[in-house]
């Protein structure tokens, strides 16, 4: 079986038709996953000028959405750790955010080991 028939098993396809043109979206057989091709944070959070870095009401209004329905459904895996203590060692208040500079794509990072 080839790479992209083995695909299919896994993921399958729809189409969404937006101002006249088409386009395929995977969904995964038994979990879903979501994408977006933009970064829902940085509208919030940058306040910098960079190209398409728009601060309008309405761009605030979708990134809040994007974050509300991330966890809404987020909050629907059984996944969970083990401990209290092991979810606390793997929050992100235990790593410093490191200042990329104004210029970066990302103001700021986080690294973990």
């Amino acid at each position: 079986m080839e790479v992209h028939e083995q695909l299919f098993l896994f993921f399958f396809f729809f189409l969404n038709f937006i101002d006249n043109v088409c386009a395929s979206f995977p969904q995964h057989t038994a979990t879903r996953f979501y994408a977006v091709q933009w970064h829902p944070e940085k509208v919030p959070y940058e306040w910098i000028e960079k190209p398409g870095m728009v601060h309008s009401r309405s761009a605030l209004r979708v990134c809040f959405y994007t974050a509300i329905f991330f966890v809404s459904e987020a909050k629907k895996s059984q996944h969970h750790f083990s401990s209290p203590e092991e979810e606390s060692k793997a929050l992100i208040y235990n790593f410093p955010p490191v200042f990329s500079g104004m210029d970066a794509i990302f103001v700021q990072n986080y690294y973990f080991d």
